[in-house]
């Protein structure tokens, strides 16, 4: 029988001319976890964080049952709305997230019984709080997204090319199991780029030509965006441009909304050619 206690870092595996160094990590397998030895220690640091993460779910609660208080019809409407297959599925999502947050304030991964004993005991103690905000901040984010798809099912067909780039954009940002995906610290920038969004739609008639000429700014970086993420899918810093990218819109179209931190077109442009270089 196999425990996290006898988890080492780092296994040597001996052949016939070498030694090759692997690096053994839990695997997430859904319904239960595995221990996989896999090439480089970039590897094993995310399969441990997802493997870690089952581990703990495991040993808590349901996420329905904690989150039935805050499902009212309103919210069940609103995340029906959403990408998830269903309510089940938004919760679950939700707990994953909450879990991931008390993993980073706890301090990250464990190799050892006794530290897993207390990383679950930490996770046991905060849940309720962690939880109840990750699911609270979620169904704003829902609610606001149906909001969205209402007024897009208003507007005129002239504005065709605008209701596609919001589109495009939601993919981007709304997908199931995008609680997790994004991570409980960036939820509140994800509402507000929901908020501008429907900003941008409640001033389009009046100012279509605005419109069309902030669109072509933002569609131009993103699509270089795109290039250098194709080019270099695991690179954090064209990660990051992502999400300046997201507070640029923000600035573009829902200026009074304020942008989390400094951002304009020459910055983006700047960190492309640096992301490209580096």
């Amino acid at each position: 029988a196999w425990s996290i206690g006898e988890l080492p870092q780092v296994v040597e595996v001996r052949g016939a001319a070498h030694t090759v160094k692997t690096y053994p990590a839990l695997i997430d397998e859904g319904d239960s976890v595995g221990v996989r030895l896999l090439a480089t220690p970039a590897e094993q640091a995310d399969a441990m964080w997802d493997g870690t993460r089952r581990l703990l779910l495991l040993n808590l609660p349901s996420a329905g049952r904690l989150l039935r208080p805050l499902l009212t019809s309103e919210a069940k409407a609103a995340v029906k709305s959403g990408p998830d297959a269903s309510v089940s599925d938004w919760a679950q999502d939700c707990l994953a997230c909450a879990v991931d947050q008390i993993m980073v304030e706890v301090g990250g991964l464990v190799w050892d019984g006794v530290a897993f004993e207390k990383l679950l005991g930490a996770t046991r103690d905060q849940l309720d709080e962690s939880l109840g905000v990750v699911a609270e901040v979620s169904l704003q984010i829902l609610s606001t997204l149906r909001s969205i798809q209402v007024a897009v099912a208003r507007v005129s067909d002239a504005f065709a090319s605008t209701v596609d780039d919001i589109a495009e954009q939601l993919d981007r940002l709304i997908y199931p199991g995008f609680v997790t995906g994004v991570g409980a610290g960036r939820l509140p920038d994800l509402r507000r780029y929901l908020d501008a969004i429907e900003r941008r739609l409640e001033q389009l008639s009046e100012y279509p030509d605005r419109d069309r000429q902030r669109m072509a700014i933002v569609r131009k970086l993103e699509a270089e965006h795109d290039r250098l993420r194709d080019a270099f899918p695991d690179s954090p810093a064209v990660l990051e441009i992502a999400w300046m990218l997201q507070e640029l819109r923000v600035s573009l179209f829902a200026q009074a909304l304020g942008t989390h931190g400094k951002v304009s077109e020459k910055r983006i442009s700047q960190a492309l050619a640096a992301a490209l270089t580096d």
